[in-house]
């Protein structure tokens, strides 16, 4: 399954060592869309992608329609004046239409700019897609929805819009572009295409400031592909199919996953779930659909899995029926939940050995350097250099920083010279800023292993060393009941923790939900002795530097509509509930001006129903908020407060939420929000007051919202000033 992992390691001077596979890397073609081309002309009818439709049946895309829309769209922003200079912004998350528009701009020499869709649905202001925007001047935009990303394209002024679907005056749709007949244009925008074209534009986070682009060429794409293929053969030998809901807008789902799927022929079937309160059930309903050959999930993905698996025999067996790895990354996986991944495999697929494995890359590196092709037991493993990719480890404190060089390497930043030449070092390598070591001293083919992020780690006052990462990974594993953890203690006397909980593990140690009290603080005594004895029995085996003195647990659970009026209420009565005097004449309700209201009320917030008769337990989950929040506005409030308005709701509804919100605060009334969401607090609010064990911590300004600000208040890191003047 597997190719046998063969490392040279070599001295560097200073200290520093120099690692590659002893395998050459081998050929590969100039770009990805060769590669799936030659799909199209061998198989054409065979499935490249799919996602449920409003039918909830699956709408899915062949190889050889894919190629011929591609032609399509890529004629048609030819002919729109989009070219190598002029690239292709898209706002809106996986899909089918946003893989055709990719492909269609990839095809025509188009560079693409996918971005996350929270620059678009949660921000106010859209201060982020108007700096991308400038700084790389897109030929057009797109968007699935014209209606939900009304506000986002609005933002951008005159730049040409394309949309799915909605009714957007002024814009064109993908419909459109595929009626374009294609000709000599993009034939010759692809038959030019070079590997060090650029194909993509991949912005990072920009939790501190405005994203940085990173160029992705297609060198980059297609060498990465191949680097992969040496390590894992059996690629080769059969079409891989997986069910990812990881966003395309990051190196992981739009490179790592999307691409082993042109170049091997694979299907990829678009999950619109994600592990998020309210939204998981979709992803177990599409995994036990479409059963994955390849599994491709975050840490916080399986520990949602995982329950899951375990609490459902058929679903087990279904999943495991075809499956042939797991693969894990962005953050390494708790070995307890490793653990137990390993059990379910071997109870449900017995006499098949399906590795729960890894990987390690970056954005800059298209994105996988390493990988994990063989049988390890260090949770934090992240494998050996892949063919083609040179590691540069460089001695810092107790770990190396590891830098890389290679094919899949990034030129740079788009338009930002000065963030280029700071990313490299002088000898040509790009500094990760991530810390591993050795799995076996003296031992490389045993791979490497995860420390965390150089710049996360801190010295405690009695001078240990903390490595942030394996704090939080090892914690996360000695307690499963947590989901994820922020670790903190700079210059204290032990390190502390802020972790969420995991609701499916918590239901399965409690047999119950966990109670909370004071908002979102767990305060379960059941639950906390639980945790306490876990907590005990990890600081027990584990030195100072891996202990945590002080552990606050979050709480992620989703307060829906009042059961009571979500099932025995109509939407006319529901909404007047709050205001019953406003409708009432002696001890008589006047149904005519009740009904008056509702259909003013759920005009106003566009609550998708037939009739205001409807009951309201048999609406979406998105329009059952906008039900309550009818109620309440009933009463002309001066003060709102909405305690997490948007979790377990559709994009849509996310976006009306968010623009009902800043209609109220312009019309002078108190909007407070309750976030746990730190990308909406960041992107919705004016301020962000942030709160600690029942105290107000501080409050940001918008010009120094960062998350980093955020969760410095948050877990007590000193206050802000003194917290960024130790940074600098």
């Amino acid at each position: 399954m597997f190719a046998k992992v063969r490392v040279i390691a070599e001295q560097a001077g200073d200290g520093a060592l120099l690692l590659h596979s002893a395998d050459e890397l081998g050929g590969y073609p100039a770009t990805v869309l060769h590669s799936m081309r030659a799909w199209a002309e061998a198989d054409p009818d065979y499935p490249l992608v799919a996602e449920r439709g409003t039918d909830g049946g699956w709408r899915v895309v062949g190889y050889g329609a894919a190629v011929a829309a591609a032609d399509a769209i890529g004629q048609a922003l030819i002919e729109r004046g989009l070219g190598p200079a002029r690239p292709l912004l898209i706002l809106s998350g996986n899909g089918v239409n946003h893989l055709l528009m990719t492909l269609g701009a990839l095809t025509a020499g188009v560079p693409v700019a996918p971005l996350s869709v929270a620059y678009s649905l949660q921000s106010r202001d859209h201060a982020r897609i108007r700096a991308i925007a400038e700084l790389i001047g897109p030929g057009a935009v797109y968007a699935d929805d014209g209606a939900a990303f009304g506000p986002a394209l609005d933002a951008l002024g005159g730049v040409t819009a394309i949309t799915g679907w909605g009714d957007r005056p002024g814009t064109e749709t993908i419909g459109d572009l595929r009626a374009t007949e294609s000709g000599p244009a993009v034939r010759g925008a692809f038959g030019t295409l070079t590997p060090d074209v650029i194909a993509k534009v991949l912005f990072t986070s920009g939790s501190t400031g405005t994203p940085k682009g990173v160029l992705n060429t297609h060198r980059m794409l297609s060498a990465n592909q191949q680097m992969i293929r040496q390590a894992w053969p059996f690629l080769a030998g059969e079409r891989p199919v997986i069910v990812d809901w990881l966003p395309w807008s990051h190196t992981f789902g739009g490179n790592h996953n999307l691409n082993m799927m042109l170049v091997n022929g694979g299907t990829v079937y678009v999950d619109g779930g994600r592990p998020a309160p309210g939204q998981f059930a979709q992803t177990v309903a599409n995994l036990a659909a479409v059963p994955p050959t390849i599994y491709f999930n975050v840490p916080a993905g399986y520990a949602q899995l995982v329950p899951a698996l375990e609490g459902d025999a058929e679903f087990a067996a279904r999943f495991f029926s075809r499956l042939r790895l797991l693969f894990n990354a962005a953050a390494a996986l708790p070995a307890a939940l490793r653990s137990r991944l390993e059990a379910l495999a071997a109870r449900h697929a017995p006499g098949r050995d399906i590795p729960v494995t890894s990987s390690w890359g970056a954005t800059e590196t298209a994105p996988a350097v390493t990988s994990a092709n063989f049988p390890f037991t260090d949770a934090r493993c992240i494998g050996a250099p892949l063919p083609g990719a040179l590691v540069k480890l460089v001695p810092v404190e107790d770990a190396y920083e590891i830098r890389v060089q290679g094919p899949n390497v990034t030129p740079g930043y788009f338009a930002r010279p000065d963030l280029t030449g700071e990313a490299f070092d002088a000898d040509g390598f790009y500094r990760t800023g991530d810390a591993v070591g050795f799995a076996v001293p003296g031992d490389p083919d045993a791979g490497l292993v995860f420390r965390g992020r150089i710049a996360e780690d801190f010295k405690l006052s009695t001078g240990t060393f903390v490595r942030v990462g394996a704090v939080r990974t090892a914690l996360l594993s000695s307690v499963p009941a947590l989901s994820d953890a922020v670790i903190a203690g700079e210059n204290r006397d032990y390190a502390s923790a802020l972790a969420w909980l995991n609701p499916a593990e918590a239901r399965t140690l409690l047999g119950r939900d966990p109670a909370l009290a004071d908002g979102e603080v767990i305060t379960d005594p059941d639950l906390l002795r639980l945790v306490a004895g876990a907590l005990a029995r990890h600081n027990e085996s584990h030195g100072p530097a891996a202990s945590v003195g002080r552990l606050l647990i979050n709480s992620i659970f989703h307060r829906d509509v009042p059961v009571v009026e979500a099932a025995i209420f109509f939407i006319a009565t529901c909404i007047a509930l709050a205001n019953l005097a406003a409708f009432a004449w002696n001890l008589l309700i006047r149904t005519g001006a009740e009904r008056r209201n509702a259909t003013e009320r759920s005009a106003a917030l566009d609550i998708r129903t037939a009739s205001i008769d409807t009951m309201v337990g048999t609406l979406s989950g998105g329009n059952q908020q906008k039900v309550v929040l009818a109620k309440w506005l009933s009463m002309t409030p001066r003060v709102v407060i909405f305690d997490e308005p948007t979790r377990g709701i559709d994009v849509g509804s996310k976006s009306e939420i968010y623009t009902l919100m800043r209609g109220l605060a312009d019309s002078g009334v108190a909007v407070l929000m309750i976030s746990s969401d730190m990308e909406e607090a960041i992107g919705v609010s004016d301020r962000i007051v942030v709160m600690r064990e029942g105290r107000i911590a501080g409050f940001l300004a918008r010009p120094e919202f960062s998350e980093e600000n955020v969760m410095r208040l948050a877990v007590g890191r000193r206050d802000l000033q003194a917290a960024e003047a130790v940074t600098c």
